[in-house]
């Protein structure tokens, strides 16, 4: 998993259906910081399956 390979994260792995095809996918749930982000989206972009984005933002 490259979560844990290159950031050194961990993270839980769920898995579910799309509401519109039902087809079963996998979610991959991680916490990280504001300086891993960066990192962590830049994973995100090498894999084309890939797609996602913040759940809850802090604020400032």
């Amino acid at each position: 998993m490259t979560i844990i390979e290159n950031l050194g994260r961990g993270c839980t792995i769920y898995f579910g259906k799309t509401a519109q095809a039902l087809k079963q996918t996998e979610i991959i749930y991680t916490l990280t910081t504001r300086l891993d982000l960066a990192q962590l989206h830049t994973e995100k972009k090498k894999d084309k399956d890939a797609r996602g984005g913040m759940i809850k933002k802090r604020p400032m």
